[in-house]
């Protein structure tokens, strides 16, 4: 029974060590798709650059900050009532290094991975490695909550038939 319960808890680990890691590519690759668009602090490039992210069915909503934190785009893909509110000492933390934290729904049914990111210029660019903007995004759990679930429900069960 205690060798189940540590696999329970390990298997989590594991899967939402992943998950924050894929949150974190995918930031890094917004950053890099919007990195024209935020150069120019143009709405129509930003829009046209971020395209293809209404495949992504985890993805909740992506906000696009100038480098002086003024919001360029909004993309609330599950249209959600209310988006998290960055802080100031949200944007001081991710000009080190990409800000997360979770970030619950009004509802209280929903959680989702909050990230913040630096964009800075790309080394072809005049602006390397300086900061050009912001990139906010959140993630829907409910998909890894539904994995863990799956995971725990078999292992009870695997382990009460043995």
């Amino acid at each position: 029974m205690m060798t189940s319960g540590y696999s329970i808890w390990q298997y989590r680990q594991h899967v939402s060590n992943r998950f924050d890691q894929q949150g974190h590519e995918l930031a890094a690759i917004i950053a890099g798709i919007s990195e024209n668009g935020l150069i120019a602090q143009n709405q129509a490039i930003l829009t046209q650059s971020l395209q293809g992210i209404k495949n992504h069915t985890n993805l909740a909503y992506v906000v696009i900050y100038s480098k002086d934190r003024q919001i360029l785009l909004i993309k609330n893909l599950q249209q959600l009532a209310l988006l998290p509110l960055p802080r100031q000492t949200d944007f001081d933390a991710a000009l080190s290094k990409t800000d997360e934290h979770y970030y619950q729904d009004l509802s209280g049914h929903q959680n989702y991975l909050d990230i913040l990111a630096p964009v800075m210029g790309s080394t072809d660019s005049k602006l390397s490695g300086q900061l050009i903007g912001y990139i906010r995004l959140g993630i829907s759990r409910q998909n890894i909550a539904e994995e863990i679930h799956r995971f725990n429900l078999d292992t009870v069960v695997i382990v009460f038939y043995c």
